[in-house]
């Protein structure tokens, strides 16, 4: 189902643009390059506008290792996209106000750095609101919306603090793992909240994609986060303290994502509050 490919086109419109800002050089809060020295204009809005992306893209900055480039980022990895219709529209709104500042910059006064900076942050934006506002793919990308979740506890696992026997995490690392979990339900209603809105505006995605990354891709979710993903969290948490409570936490959300797969891939009956009703599936929404 190619999960990662997604992942690595977000990954790398962020990656290109100063990743990490050389490896913390740069970090908010570094000490200045000298007794004089002070972010110019530019800098400030290049490093707002990086900080805002990864905090808008969680999965993307786990990836990255956002968590350890601020202390704004430091709960990112307990998080997923927010994809509903309002949340675009204040991501699409931060884009054209970076853009509207961009474009006020006097370029010819920047050094050669921040004026290459400057031509790919330009060119980035132009991308991301193609996106969003031309193409509106998140009506159609179903990839992302099956790989997403998967990658980023997959990533959460693979960065985890190592301890002696094999296992990994800290209870504070796992705690962030349960809550991207519990965020898996919300962020698949609002996946086929987008996909029904495409269908009836005509934007719709591949049928192949529709097979292979949607309805398989879905399953192999559900497999993923029903079985696979707690016997891994019983071997890496292991007997310490906070193992047993841990793992029944893991478990239960892990489970609930898993259900969320199962309604993404095939449908299933659901009770909200008093109101009863049916959540279409991607085989009710793109019939073959």
């Amino acid at each position: 189902m190619h999960r990662r490919e997604f992942v690595h086109r977000s990954a790398w419109a962020v990656a290109a643009f100063g990743i990490l800002r050389q490896l913390g050089a740069c970090r908010p809060g570094a000490p200045a390059a000298g007794p004089t020295a002070t972010a110019s204009p530019f800098a400030t809005l290049r490093d707002r506008y990086f900080l805002r992306t990864l905090a808008l893209n969680p999965v993307v900055s786990t990836y990255l290792g956002g968590d350890g480039y601020s202390p704004t980022l430091a709960d990112i990895n307990g998080r997923l996209r927010d994809y509903r219709p309002a949340a675009l529209e204040r991501e699409a709104a931060f884009y054209h106000e970076i853009a509207d500042g961009l474009s006020k910059v006097d370029r010819a006064g920047l050094s050669p750095a921040e004026r290459i900076d400057a031509g790919v942050l330009e060119a980035q934006l132009a991308f991301l609101l193609h996106q969003l506002e031309d193409r509106r793919y998140h009506e159609r990308s179903v990839d992302t919306y099956v790989a997403e979740p998967f990658r980023g506890v997959d990533w959460q696992l693979q960065q985890m603090q190592s301890f002696p026997g094999g296992q990994l995490g800290t209870e504070a690392e796992w705690r962030l793992v349960v809550a991207r979990l519990q965020a898996v339900p919300a962020y698949v209603d609002s996946a086929l909240a987008n996909l029904r809105e495409g269908k009836r505006r005509g934007n719709q995605p591949d049928r192949r994609m529709v097979q292979r990354d949607g309805i398989d891709g879905s399953a192999a979710n559900t497999v993923y986060f029903r079985t696979t993903l707690r016997d891994t969290a019983a071997r890496l948490l292991g007997d310490r303290p906070f193992a047993a409570a841990t793992l029944t936490q893991v478990a239960s959300a892990a489970a609930g994502a898993a259900e969320a797969y199962e309604r993404f891939g095939r449908g299933r009956r659901i009770v909200r509050g008093s109101a009863i009703g049916i959540t279409r599936d991607l085989r009710r929404i793109f019939p073959a």
